[in-house]
């Protein structure tokens, strides 16, 4: 679902197939990634992360604030399902790998089932993704902190603005 917004979580994959055919057959073997496939998942979503920023191949498309509701890496990189009929606020979103395997409910206990019909979402690109290509230099953390230290600053600004409209009503 959508939570988060930086640095890869803990990440695993689930089991059982999307769609039509999907299923038990394998579901307690595959409810894990081994560990090996873990660290290389961790290890390509931090490099994509540190890479300049590319809306341009889908496999490299960063969907910034969204985790996997599978394995728990956050933010997806490539390709995002997400269920149509989950009805839980926070939604239930799978990264590529955990769409191809995940049977069981969300990270966090949305009633996911694997027979739920997935969307596969269209990668578009946000304002960060334009931050980040016209400033190279800088990390999607930081631009984030610079929006939200923006932001704070005008809501400063507009409650002084609306302190000094009263004193100026009162007098």
């Amino acid at each position: 679902g959508a939570h988060g917004n930086g640095v890869p979580a803990g990440t695993g994959s689930g089991s059982g197939g999307h769609g039509a055919g999907g299923g038990a057959e394998g579901a307690q073997g595959a409810q894990e990634m081994d560990v090996e496939d873990r660290v290389n998942l961790q290890e390509r979503v931090i490099r994509v992360l540190k890479s300049p920023c590319d809306t341009i191949r889908p496999e490299n498309f960063v969907h910034f604030g969204v985790g996997c509701d599978g394995c728990g890496v956050c933010p997806i990189v490539g390709p995002r399902w997400q269920c149509t009929e989950c009805k839980e606020r926070i939604g239930f979103d799978l990264c590529a790998e955990c769409h191809k395997n995940h049977v069981g409910p969300g990270r966090f206990n949305q009633q996911h089932k694997p027979w739920h019909k997935m969307r596969l979402v269209e990668s578009k690109e946000t304002l960060l993704h334009s931050l980040l290509k016209d400033h190279p230099g800088f990390s999607a953390e930081y631009l984030i902190g610079l929006l939200v230290d923006a932001q704070q600053e005008n809501y400063e600004q507009e409650e002084q603005q609306q302190q000094q409209q009263q004193q100026d009503a009162e007098e």
